[in-house]
């Protein structure tokens, strides 16, 4: 299969814009700092590389944002939509106009000259109401005298004319902004892309250069100076378990509260992997034993008789009445609904919903980092 369009880029910097702008200026500030550092290492590290980095980060920062993309579409939008509306009301006006104007055996014929089959589709449907106004601009001026005997304003023709023009013009400018907001869009992400890019290969040798430094070389790299713009806090995550089946959630906060939020036993298990569940009764019974002794007699001749006398010996637990079965977890822990349990499972923790019918559900606090 030949694809004949090249798919939209996707943002290698793995944050928000405004907080990848400000990634950049701290990492680039610290090299500005270190500047003499680097350029032992290569010659191409010089103050104007740090300072014409800047002048583009700056320059993609005052690229168009989403806020801004999405607010010119929505003026632009906000035209045309009333533009459609004020049309919807024409139509209505040249349909009551059509029956004023000539006799009932012409009302279909007469309406659908002036673009009624596209009349209903026109709030929906922007082609259609785009048709409906072009034919309506034909047939009032073809049928010019015949309206005006039939109560037509003095103003119809040219506010009906007016809404044409606007729709020709408003329609297409709302197009062109949505493709337009696409372009830009994608153009600020080839930037920061680029930006990324070239940012990675200074840190990569901040590293090299600040290797025995950590704190030195903390200051360079992307994830580490994100995480300090962005501290982690904790949010109350609801986890929804599939029935007979797994979930596991990282960074999940110790020591705080697992609710089972939901209507079917959940088990709660450290770790990624599932544990388990089994059932173990108590010991079988010990089997009957038999146990034989020899018994002597002597006869009247003098003989000896020797006689086996087999006797059933029980053992003392068949009198003990029998124990209940118990449930083996190993170091899972089964959850019942509406219990409530603390985490003592560590960061990462897995859920196991053991019902072939029912979904599971439960609530547990993690640590996340915002954009």
């Amino acid at each position: 299969m030949v694809t004949t369009t090249t798919a939209r880029p996707k943002a290698k910097f793995r944050s928000s814009i405004g907080t990848f702008i400000a990634i950049l200026r701290i990492g680039v500030a610290n090299y500005a700092d270190n500047q003499p550092a680097f350029l032992a290492k290569n010659i191409f590290w010089t103050v104007l590389w740090g300072t014409d980095f800047i002048l583009d980060v700056n320059t993609v920062n005052n690229m168009p944002d989403e806020f801004t993309r999405a607010a010119q579409i929505a003026e632009i939008k906000d035209i045309f939509e009333t533009n459609t509306v004020s049309s919807i009301s024409a139509f209505a006006d040249l349909g009551s106009l059509i029956e004023q104007s000539f006799p009932e055996t012409q009302w279909v014929t007469k309406a659908a000259e002036a673009g009624s089959k596209h009349w209903g589709k026109a709030a929906v449907k922007a082609s259609s109401c785009s048709s409906a106004l072009s034919a309506g601009v034909l047939f009032i001026t073809n049928n010019h005298a015949a309206l005006i005997t039939g109560g037509m304003g003095t103003t119809f023709q040219a506010d009906f004319t007016t809404l044409s023009e606007n729709d020709a013009v408003f329609g297409p400018n709302y197009k062109n902004a949505e493709v337009e907001a696409h372009l830009q869009t994608d153009a600020k992400i080839l930037a920061c892309n680029d930006l990324y890019t070239r940012y990675m290969v200074m840190a990569k040798v901040a590293k090299n250069i600040f290797r025995n430094d950590k704190s030195m070389k903390n200051g360079f790299v992307y994830g580490t100076i994100k995480k300090t713009i962005n501290p982690q806090h904790q949010v109350l995550e609801t986890v929804k378990i599939k029935k007979a089946s797994s979930k596991t959630i990282h960074k999940a906060v110790e020591d705080s509260e697992i609710t089972n939020t939901g209507s079917v036993a959940v088990l709660v298990c450290p770790g990624a992997i599932p544990c388990t569940m089994t059932m173990s009764a108590k010991p079988e019974q010990a089997e009957e034993t038999k146990e034989t002794t020899t018994e002597t007699k002597e006869t009247t001749a003098l003989k000896v008789e020797t006689k086996t006398v087999t006797e059933e010996a029980k053992s003392e637990e068949e009198t003990k009445p029998e124990e209940p079965k118990t449930i083996t977890i190993g170091t899972g822990v089964l959850l019942m609904p509406e219990e409530t349990m603390i985490n003592t499972f560590g960061v990462i923790v897995t859920f196991t919903v053991l019902d072939p019918l029912i979904a599971g559900k439960v609530t547990i606090k993690r640590t996340v980092n915002e954009n």
